[in-house]
């Protein structure tokens, strides 16, 4: 089974994303900061296979919530689902086959990222 952490501080968002993914994937989370998603993954060691977070968002954005995973877990599979992409983003991405990034609000591409995700598990 898989269980993704879902972080993204628009809520509306964050609904649409419980909407469509917690059916198939009954253990997931969804968390609106990335301080709780955090907690979240220090609280249950090993149960998530993929985080999928927000770039931008206020406290701590997803870059600096990426890094706090990376040092907790340097292989976990990490998506970017955003609507803003930089170089800054593209610089991390090419420097970690782990990480992905997809456009928001493009669900068919995030949907094919976590069934190719599936694939390889």
């Amino acid at each position: 089974m898989m269980n993704i952490l879902f972080v993204d501080d628009e809520k509306d968002i964050l609904k649409a994303l419980e909407g469509l993914y917690l059916d198939d994937f009954p253990g997931s989370f969804f968390c609106s900061d990335a301080e709780a998603a955090l907690q979240m993954f220090v609280d249950k060691p090993g149960y998530f296979n993929l985080i999928v977070s927000d770039y931008r968002m206020p406290g701590t954005d997803g870059v600096k919530f990426y890094h706090e995973l990376r040092k907790l877990n340097k292989d976990i599979k990490f998506l970017f689902y955003s609507a803003f992409v930089d170089q800054n983003l593209i610089k991390l991405k090419e420097n970690d086959f782990n990480l992905g990034i997809v456009d928001k609000p493009n669900i068919k591409y995030l949907d094919d990222y976590i069934q190719e995700y599936l694939k390889t598990t």
